[in-house]
Formats: C-alpha cells, structure tokens, sequence
C-alpha cells in the first residue's frame, strides 16, 4: 500500500513524467473532493478506491443569427471537483453550404466566446474561438497545465456570432473527474 502522500491516480501518468508535484495535485483534487470522493480523508485507501475517469462534456449552439448571441451555462461534472485537460471547438454554417464545400472551422475566428465563473472570474476574456479552444475539430487545445474547477462553481458561455450567415457551433471540454458509480 501506497505512503499516505505517494500515491497518484495511474491515469495522471503523463504529467508524472514532467511533474510529479502537478500530477500529486492532481490527484489530491479529485479524491481529497468531499462531494465526489467517499474515501476523501482516507487517502491511505486512494489506490484502491474510486477511478479516474477522462470525460467528454459539450455544449451545443444551434442556428446562431448574423451578429447573434448564445448564452448557457455549464455544470461540467455535476458539483464535483474537475480537471480540464483539453478543449476542442467547431464552427459550422447552419444552412447547407453550396459548393465547394465548407471545411470544418473555416468560420471559427469569427466567433468569439467568453467564459465566465459563477463567482464574477472571468475564464476566457470575449476573443475568436479558436483562440481558446483549438484551430482543428478534434485536436484539441491543450493549455500548458490542467484546469482545476471548482465543483460549486459553474461557467456561463456567452458566443457571439460576427459572421455574415447563422451557425452551429459545438464545443467539448475533455475533462478528469471521479467515477465513484453513484
């Protein structure tokens, strides 16, 4: 069995690599979690406890207006303590394009986006989409360390669409959370 401090969830390998301490804290702030973690101040029993799960969770706009706003808000895992590891984007015409065809984000810089916490923070200050969430559908932007969200603090995303046409725009967070099966 692990040392009360050495253990790091297995899935958290990659940053164990580059940083043991990150990983750690990474670890910590999905099963030190007393909403998500029944084990939470046991960390003795972590190893063979609950799992780290990487999700996927979107957001769907749909027929966004020339000069349109979509505003909703995210609860990424249900009040539980979060990490995000990526963000992927795509910007699609909503109308069926004429030829030639429409490549996935070719419209994405000219929709932009913010990101706010509930508490008044904001995330992401109102810039172009691919700015924040990646330039390629499915490659997704990965910032330079994981996000830590807080469980009880949830994001409203406000887009806007400065484009000439409506359109649809999905986004996805790639996220690490606890899968306790409650």
């Amino acid at each position: 069995m692990p040392a009360k401090m050495d253990f790091i969830a297995p899935e958290f390998g990659v940053w164990e690599e580059k940083s043991p301490r990150l990983a750690r804290a990474m670890t910590v702030w999905l099963f030190g979690d007393p909403k998500s973690s029944p084990l939470y101040n046991r960390p003795e029993l972590w190893a063979s406890g609950p799992r780290v799960q990487i999700v996927k969770r979107t957001l769907n706009y749909t027929n966004v207006s020339s000069g349109g706003t979509g505003t909703q808000k995210l609860s990424i895992i249900g009040g539980k303590n979060a990490i995000v590891i990526g963000r992927m984007a795509t910007v699609k015409l909503t109308a069926v394009p004429g030829t030639p065809l429409q490549l996935p984000n070719e419209y994405g810089s000219y929709v932009s986006l913010e990101q706010r916490r509930t508490d008044g923070f904001l995330d992401i200050e109102n810039a172009p989409i691919n700015n924040s969430f990646g330039t390629v559908p499915g490659w997704q932007d990965m910032t330079p360390s994981p996000e830590f969200w807080l469980g009880n603090s949830d994001r409203t995303i406000v887009i806007t669409n400065a484009w000439g046409a409506a359109v649809d725009v999905n986004l996805t967070w790639s996220v690490a959370m606890l899968d306790t099966g409650r």
